[in-house]
Order: C-alpha cells, then structure tokens, then sequence
C-alpha cells in the first residue's frame, strides 16, 4: 500500500503531518509542492490560535508491506 505524507510546519514551529486520501499514486514533486502552497495560504486549520498547516516542509510517500500468514 502506498501513502501520501505531506509534512508542514505550523505557525510555531512545530511539525504537523497529513495523510490525505489521494486518487492518484504518480503524482510528481511540482504538482504535491503547488497543492501545499495552496492549502497552506486557504488557512482552513486553526487550533486554539494556531494554524496547523501554515507552512509546507515537504512530502512523501510510505510504502507498506503485507504479508499473509494463513
């Protein structure tokens, strides 16, 4: 199973991940950068103050493994 991660830094500082449900596994780094950019500048998540998404660091896809027993 293949997932995307994309990782931003909120308007603190810290680390804030998403794994959104995407339709499409080939998506390149241009494409993922420009829909950061975008979903950073909407400001939609804010708790308690602070905007979760504020600010893309980058993205990733993790690839899980599974294997069958029985």
């Amino acid at each position: 199973m293949k997932k995307l991660q994309l990782i931003f830094s909120d308007s603190e500082g810290k680390n804030q991940r998403i794994n959104p449900v995407i339709a499409s596994h080939s998506l390149t780094a241009e494409e993922v950068q420009e829909m950061m950019r975008r979903l950073s500048e909407l400001n939609l998540s804010v708790k308690e103050g602070v905007t979760l998404y504020a600010y893309p660091l980058g993205a990733k896809y993790i690839e899980t493994t599974e294997t069958v027993l029985f």
